[in-house]
């Protein structure tokens, strides 16, 4: 089985490998990826531009409202 792996750089590399071997690491690609998903949806981002995962804070005559997934907070 050939495993091909591409880096950053954009260079890619095939490695011949074990049938077995070949199985293991697409497994354990397929966990990643997969736990990887799971955790960006878990997590909203701090500096995204999108109204439902962005936070932002805004000062108006001596209060604070904090605004964030579509909701707005007063503080």
């Amino acid at each position: 089985m050939k495993i091909k792996y591409e880096f950053i750089n954009g260079e890619t590399v095939e490695v011949e490998v074990e049938d077995e071997i070949g199985r293991v690491i697409i497994e354990m690609d397929k966990r990643e990826k997969a736990n990887n998903h799971a955790e960006t949806r878990r997590h909203s981002k701090l500096d995204s531009s999108d109204d439902k995962s962005s936070w932002l804070i805004e000062y108006l005559e001596g209060e604070t409202f904090i605004r964030c997934g579509g909701k707005t907070f007063r503080h």
